[in-house]
């Protein structure tokens, strides 16, 4: 069995292919350029999808072929997607920064779209994402303080209502730096 890694940053980026069994490693032959370009992947039975992170395409990984490429479809922007995961026959991908719309790769036909259904605005919104049942949940990040659920049947996704934060960032902040100053930290009731 094998591990395979997608490109991050370089002049001469290829998928590194990691053997299990026998400890090597060796490189796809395909070549790609840039920063920042995948960031997540998720595999649809022999493929790997990874989400466009500065790429302006989805790269496919043909596990069989060991071959690797870029589905058709573009998406312009920085810091797109960063955390996908798959669901049945799909891969969906949760907004990050630059994307406001859940991207969905269709792993039977090498397609990509935009779920249409909402849009989601601001910044750093996703980082990570897990399959439960039929749904795909993205945990929040940075200032977000929404879990996103995307359910696959339909498809279509929207935020879990009454989501508290596990964490507070802005509140952690002022609560260092009352310590530092000498003062008291903020109590909630």
């Amino acid at each position: 069995s094998s591990v395979y890694c997608a490109p991050y940053t370089g002049d001469d980026m290829r998928v590194l292919k990691i053997d299990a069994n026998t400890d090597t490693t060796s490189q796809l032959s395909e070549a790609y350029a840039g920063g920042s370009m995948w960031k997540s992947c998720a595999a649809v039975l022999s493929n790997i999808y990874c989400a466009p992170h500065f790429s302006n395409q989805v790269l496919k990984i043909d596990t069989l072929a060991d071959t690797s490429s870029l589905l058709d479809e573009a998406y312009i922007g920085n810091a797109k997607y960063s955390a996908c995961e798959s669901l049945g026959t799909n891969v969906y991908c949760a907004p990050h920064n630059n994307a406001t719309k859940v991207l969905k790769i269709d792993g039977l036909n090498d397609k990509s779209s935009l779920l249409q259904d909402q849009t989601y605005p601001g910044i750093f919104k996703h980082e990570a994402c897990a399959a439960a049942g039929s749904s795909v949940y993205c945990a929040p990040y940075y200032d977000n303080l929404n879990v996103l659920e995307i359910k696959g049947q339909v498809p279509a996704a929207a935020y879990i209502t009454g989501t508290k934060p596990v964490f507070d960032r802005k509140k952690n902040a002022k609560s260092k730096r009352n310590k530092r100053q000498g003062s008291r930290p903020e109590r909630s009731m």
